[in-house]
């Protein structure tokens, strides 16, 4: 087992655990509307929301709006604001010091190459954090490296690509449940199908089927934590064929099935 130490702060709560390679996991809750300020800190940041959200305004004034299942790394010393939404927020995440990603090669890298294994692992970080057994601090180890390894510098893009991917991010948060083809895209921001999908690919790190794949479990993982609809109800409604293929799907993405990450995210592990 691993001893975790438990911190109590005005609209927080944190449990810790530090490795001894420079990498700190963290269970972390907060009270709603509690505004987080990250101005200096020098370390680097992964955190999955398990439950609520937050509005995030990042170090370039743009706005996101992150609930269950969003996935950030925040570079050492980037600044950010973060208002935590009406229901809290319950995240597990890590930190890792600047002089471990230095030693590593990684200090100045910006994102990870893989959303889908990032979220399922640091998923898996929050199961063993619940077992807490014999196994548990050889396990966290190896899954927080793997994450740590993920990391790689951002695509370059001119201001034209910017725009255009941000409109293509618009159409598909805004088309979740549908199944949006790669010409009706092409139709919305006049860019030819074929270049559409391979610059989105390597801008966002994911194909635009994995991204709209990724805003449908996002939203299914909002009801799930928010409601107590049936599972199968929630799968359809986020655009899923029915329960099976939800099932399928979700546990593909995050290695367990909806119902377990229900659990997990509402109830469990949880500070005391």
């Amino acid at each position: 087992m691993v001893a975790l130490d438990v911190e109590r702060i005005p609209g927080r709560k944190l449990i810790r655990y530090d490795l001894p390679t420079g990498i700190r996991l963290c269970l972390a809750e907060y009270e709603p509307g509690v505004i987080c300020e990250r101005r200096t800190c020098p370390d680097g940041q992964f955190w999955l929301i398990l439950q609520g959200g937050w509005r995030l305004t990042d170090e370039h004034s743009s706005n996101f709006q992150d609930g269950p299942l969003s996935f950030r790394y925040f570079r050492p010393h980037e600044k950010n604001r973060r208002i935590v939404g009406y229901s809290g927020a319950k995240l597990i995440g890590m930190q890792v010091l600047n002089r471990r990603l230095t030693e590593l090669g990684l200090a100045d890298c910006e994102r990870v190459t893989d959303l889908q294994i990032a979220t399922r692992t640091i998923a898996q970080l929050a199961r063993e954090l619940q077992l807490n057994d014999t196994h548990t601090a050889a396990n966290i180890d190896i899954l927080c490296h793997r994450v740590v390894r993920l990391l790689t510098h951002s695509e370059s893009r001119s201001a034209t690509q910017e725009k255009w991917i941000a409109e293509v991010r618009e159409y598909l948060n805004a088309n979740v449940s549908r199944n949006v083809t790669m010409k009706e895209l092409s139709c919305q921001v006049n860019i030819h199908p074929v270049y559409l999908g391979a610059t989105f690919a390597k801008v966002e790190g994911c194909t635009v089927g994995e991204y709209l794949r990724r805003m449908r479990l996002q939203q299914a993982a909002r009801e799930l934590t928010e409601t107590q609809e049936d599972i199968g109800q929630i799968g359809v409604n986020a655009g899923f064929y029915d329960h099976a293929h939800f099932n399928r799907i979700f546990r593909a993405y995050l290695g367990m099935p909806p119902k377990e990450f229900r659990r997990l995210a509402t109830h469990g592990p949880t500070l005391v």
